[in-house]
């Protein structure tokens, strides 16, 4: 401290008396000024402060050594995240695009007022692959089949308009009740993996040849052959005179199996969908709902993922 209060530069002696009595050895009148329960005076702890201070050579190692952990947070944290294990090739409007096209393959892409898409984590696979394969998860969710992350594309004849004013247009907010709507849900790949159709409110005069399934396999990517017709077990979301369903292999996964179930009106297809292994059925009770919806969430991504 004698050699401080000496220095020739005025900048490295101390600021003041209570700083060189702060230093000496025992004196601490910071220490002294709490436990006689007096407020400190602001010299008072600058003077604490400067009695304390880290060399600079040890301030500098800690500051860069905290500056390499907070990096190799950031990449640990970026390899750990599922956003960053999807493979998103794809653009947004792109997937649009390719769901509006298989609209079209399907004879129902006319008439459409308004339109609307997000994404969405699947929370039954997530919470499947977590109690079930843990350790080949990181590797399934890089080839991106099965889907973790869903694209959701919907149309209607009439404006969509969520039921709160102050929320957003979702996957399922408005309800696909309106005849006319429409909705399908994509992988970041493209591939279908949910259609869904409201039938007109006038019945068809005449109904459709075949229903055209093979495409709705091709749209989804999947080898009509591998598959052999099963009993229906779902019963589709909108209305519909005829069910059908398949089983075959999971696609990259021969050890797995999955359902696909499918609805027509007058041989129009209306629904199509992937019944994988996890799937669930829809929720309808609130109180089975925990944490963030996942349409909020995927909302949350959207700026992410286009």
């Amino acid at each position: 401290m004698i050699l401080r209060c000496l220095e020739r530069d005025p900048e490295k002696r101390p600021a003041s008396a209570l700083t060189v009595a702060a230093a000496l050895p025992g004196g601490d009148p910071l220490a002294a000024a709490l436990a006689a329960g007096e407020t400190p005076s602001p010299e008072l702890l600058v003077a604490a402060g400067e009695s304390v201070a880290v060399p600079v050579a040890p301030a500098l190692a800690m500051l860069a050594g905290f500056f390499l952990v907070l990096a190799l947070g950031v990449v640990a944290g970026t390899r750990g995240s599922i956003i960053s294990q999807l493979p998103m090739a794809i653009p947004r409007d792109a997937l649009a695009d390719r769901a509006s096209q298989i609209l079209k393959k399907l004879g129902q892409g006319s008439g459409v007022a308004d339109r609307a898409t997000g994404f969405h984590f699947d929370g039954d696979y997530l919470r499947w692959a977590q109690k079930n394969g843990p350790q080949a998860w990181w590797t399934d969710l890089r080839i991106g089949r099965p889907a973790a992350l869903i694209f959701w594309y919907r149309t209607s004849p009439e404006t969509l308009a969520p039921s709160s004013p102050a929320s957003r247009v979702s996957a399922r907010d408005p309800p696909v009740t309106l005849p006319g709507m429409q909705q399908l849900f994509l992988d970041t790949e493209g591939r279908l993996l949910e259609f869904h159709s409201v039938p007109p409110a006038i019945a068809l005069e005449s109904a459709a040849a075949d229903a055209p399934w093979p495409a709705l396999f091709e749209a989804a990517d999947l080898d009509a052959r591998t598959f052999v017709p099963a009993s229906p077990k779902w019963l589709p979301p909108v209305f519909a005179d005829a069910t059908a369903a398949w089983e075959g292999p999971m696609p990259g996964r021969a050890d797995m199996r999955v359902r696909i179930e499918a609805a027509s009106y007058r041989n129009h297809p209306v629904s199509f969908q992937i019944v994988w292994p996890w799937t669930e059925p829809p929720r309808t009770d609130a109180s089975q709902r925990t944490g963030l919806p996942a349409d909020v969430i995927g909302e949350a991504l959207s700026s992410v993922c286009r």
